[in-house]
Formats: C-alpha cells, structure tokens, sequence
C-alpha cells in the first residue's frame, strides 16, 4: 500500500462517502470528497489524486461524463477512475467502458434519504458481508492500480533510456546522413 497516496471519493450520497472514507483512513490513504461531477472536475485539477471513486449517478454532471472529461484531458488521462453504480446492465457497463472507466464496483441501491437504512432487507450479518465483499474489492482494485501504475513508470523509464541511448548514437552519424533522415517540414 502507498501511505502517500491520494483517493477522491465522488457520491452525492453522504453514507456512501462516510463507509468508503472510514475504511480508507484506516488504511493510510490521504482523502479528498466531493458531492457531485462539478466539485470533482474542480477538486481534480486542485489537487491531481491518485485515484477517483466516481459515482455514476449524480446531479449536475454524471459520472460517465465526469470520467469522459477526465479521461479526454492529457493532464488526467492516467489518473485510475473506478465507477462506483448501482446499475448493473451491460448497457451500463458499456457506457462506463467508453467513457473510459478503468474499473467498476458495483454498491446496494442507497436511497436519497442519508438517513435511510442503506440495506433496508438485509439482516445485520448480511450487511456485513456485503460491506467487506466491497471493501475486499475495492482493496483488491486498488493494489492492480498500484502495480499498473509501477509498470507505467517502469516502461517510461525505459522509454527515457531509450532516447538518451538514441541521443548518444546520433553523435556517431554524419550531419548530412542525419538532414537526409529527417523528413521535410511542410511550410
């Protein structure tokens, strides 16, 4: 687990944002909320986190369109963006999958009503385990986005090393060998 990592959590539903940031204090991670796809672009460009919690259903502007913002800018291309739904068609996931989503977690349907019993049917030791199957996901989620992120550094170093190499080797070629490889500029 990185300690130094920074985790936007975006859900108009205040439960929601109050389970995800208890168990993810406890983890060690540093946290950042909004509550809603405006305060999450804003939040985003402010402070650059490591990875975002998205909820898809939202007022103002939609997790699917936040994550197509995100995901069509070069500032936050990489940035991870998990889509937090309870929608579970394929249609769903298709639209998460062209927004540009890198993961999904599907939660129980939770009522506008931040007081409302967020698993009204459910026994108490059902809740449980739905909330650690969740928990469990979202660490597991978390660790394959750690691990992408140090091959994504890995393979830009060695990309760098590779330039430098390719510097190094243009000293070795005559100037007018290197005017002949060079295309032509268009005016």
């Amino acid at each position: 687990m990185n300690q130094e990592a920074t985790i936007l959590i975006v859900d108009d539903e205040p439960t929601n944002v109050d389970i995800l940031s208890q168990e993810l204090d406890e983890e060690g991670y540093k946290l950042l909320t909004a509550c809603d796809g405006e305060d999450a672009l804003i939040k985003v460009q402010e402070h650059q986190p490591d990875l975002i919690l998205l909820d898809v259903m939202m007022p103002k502007v939609d997790g699917f369109t936040v994550c197509r913002i995100l995901k069509g800018s070069g500032k936050t291309i990489l940035i991870p963006v998990i889509l937090l739904t309870a929608l579970r068609t394929h249609e769903d996931r298709v639209r998460g999958i062209e927004a540009g989503a890198d993961d999904f977690i599907s939660k129980p349907s939770i009522g506008t009503n931040c007081c409302q019993d967020p698993f009204p049917a459910a026994s108490e030791e059902h809740r449980d385990e739905q909330e650690k199957g969740l928990k469990n996901q979202l660490q597991n989620t978390i660790k394959d986005l750690e691990q992408a992120r140090i091959e994504l550094a890995r393979a830009q170093e060695r990309i760098d090393m590779l330039e430098r190499a390719k510097d190094q080797l243009s000293k070795f070629v005559p100037a007018s060998v290197r005017k002949m490889a060079r295309p032509a500029r268009k005016p």
